[in-house]
């Protein structure tokens, strides 16, 4: 059995007869676990892209009759596991307000688990435009993959839904707080990623210990800047 000789779950390198060494080049996540790959067989390519699965395909084009027609789909994932992964339904409110004014031939897509419902109707009543359409907690996972598939970018956490668009070749707006994005970020060279420089950053908590999310305040005018110079590049 192979693994990792330094391990995060310190107890698992006890199951392990070889233990496998990282290069300290390696930061990324994907690249710690391609290199332990590499110990058991060759890797001729270390490009890979999540496919499309055609009978969930089916069934998110069927989700995606409800979305208005545009020249480009925006998808924009709501939720995250931590807290201090989760910005706002008031900050997504005022970036997409932005945004629609500046991408007014585009179609917004929110996407999530039911636990994001709350920030979904608060941010399409505030907003009450047309050219947002909320799929919160009606997607399966499969679905929600085909979704992303079939969007032109993704605005989002630090999350589940980031790592899904990278793998499926998509372009990635992602907020990070207190996780490290050289680390665990969307894997690839082509996206965009905002965080603050702040002392704190990095510490990996849960729950901000001062309370105060200052790694959560961003610059709006600077991502909605970013993503319009991508979008009418498409």
């Amino acid at each position: 059995y192979i693994g990792f000789a330094a391990p995060r779950e310190k107890l698992a390198k006890l199951f392990y007869n070889r233990p496998i060494t990282i290069p300290t080049t390696c930061r990324h996540a994907v690249d710690k676990n391609l290199a332990l790959v590499e110990q058991l067989c060759h890797l001729t390519s270390q490009e890979y892209r999540l496919p499309s699965l055609p009978q969930f395909a089916i069934a998110a084009r069927q989700l995606m009759k409800q979305v208005p027609q545009h020249k480009r789909v925006v998808a924009v994932a709501l939720g995250a596991r931590w807290e201090s992964k989760r910005w706002s339904a008031a900050f997504f409110t005022d970036l997409l307000g932005k945004l629609l004014q500046e991408l007014s031939d585009s179609t917004i897509i929110l996407l999530g688990a039911s636990d994001s419902l709350p920030d979904a109707e608060t941010i399409t009543r505030s907003l009450n435009s047309q050219q947002i359409t909320s799929l919160v907690g009606q997607t399966t996972l499969p679905e929600l993959i085909e979704i992303i598939q079939l969007s032109d970018l993704l605005i989002c956490n630090d999350s589940g839904p980031m790592h899904i668009a990278a793998a499926a070749g998509k372009t990635v707006f992602a907020f990070f707080g207190p996780t490290i994005p050289e680390q665990t970020g969307p894997y690839g060279k082509k996206h965009y990623i905002f965080q603050r420089d702040l002392h704190c950053i990095g510490c990996l908590k849960r729950y901000c210990p001062n309370g105060e999310m200052a790694c959560h305040d961003l610059d709006i005018n600077n991502i909605v800047d970013q993503i319009k110079n991508y979008a009418n590049q498409l």
